[in-house]
């Protein structure tokens, strides 16, 4: 995949890319305190059938900023790619909070979308307290805290030890607000009109994003398709991706003209 990082307002974004001339491309947008590299083994697997565009939000890998970005600093990030590739048509693919970025794109370009996928993510995404507590108290004990929630018990140690170190390399407060972006969201009153297919992607033992959750959030959308894998972890596309690509493959010959 290509790289490419522009100019947004007070900062850049970075993404990667890769285009095969598809008329609709993948929009993959990470979660709270994360960045593109989480779903590069899922693309892989995908980039030979649709087109596919991976940013690091703004405050988030090598996508930087020069202040605390909000909600509306992450939409206009994404808009700019949209923008500067001349994207008309494209699936966005939230994960976790992104899941909250990928409804409000939806309410900015309705006409553009036609399909959406939702891995580990819901109308809702409850955040307890303690998260809180521990970033501004103790963030090394958060970034333990999250790393554990984050994988499942099988996960490589290798790869807990990398994200525990990204996140360490984090802003504290970009990944406060990145929950306090989680714990306003509340898009339940819109699930109903939502009209286009919807593909939701789950572990049914995620300590993260409650099952119950997601299936609520499954059930009040009318061409919603649930895909739930037996295991635990926040992160099917990272650590099943020949799986979590395969579902996605599926979903986007059947949602597709």
């Amino acid at each position: 995949m290509k790289s490419n990082k522009i100019s947004i307002g007070d900062g850049s974004i970075f993404y990667k890319k890769h285009f095969i001339g598809s008329h609709t491309s993948l929009l993959c947008i990470h979660g709270a305190g994360s960045d593109s590299k989480i779903f590069l083994p899922m693309t892989a697997e995908l980039k030979r059938d649709i087109s596919v565009v991976v940013p690091d939000l703004p405050g988030h890998g090598n996508s930087h900023y020069s202040c605390i970005p909000l909600l509306n600093h992450y939409l206009d990030a994404l808009s700019a790619i949209l923008n500067f590739e001349k994207i008309s048509s494209f699936i966005p693919i939230g994960f976790s909070m992104g899941g909250a970025l990928a409804f409000e794109l939806y309410r900015r370009f309705k006409s553009q979308i036609p399909a959406m996928i939702f891995i580990s993510s819901s109308a809702i995404l409850p955040v307890s307290d303690l998260v809180f507590d521990l970033i501004k108290n103790d963030y090394v004990a958060f970034c333990d805290f999250l790393v554990k929630f984050l994988y499942s018990r099988n996960a490589d140690n290798e790869l807990k030890n990398l994200s525990k170190k990204e996140l360490l390399s984090l802003n504290p407060s970009v990944i406060e607000n990145d929950f306090k972006i989680c714990s306003s969201i509340d898009h339940r009153s819109e699930l109903s009109s939502i009209d286009i297919p919807v593909l939701i992607i789950a572990n049914r033992k995620d300590k993260m994003v409650p099952f119950m959750l997601i299936e609520e959030f499954s059930r009040s959308i009318a061409h919603a398709k649930l895909v739930v894998f037996d295991e635990d972890g926040h992160m099917p596309h990272l650590e099943n991706p020949k799986a979590t690509a395969e579902e996605i493959r599926k979903f986007i010959t059947s949602a597709l003209p």
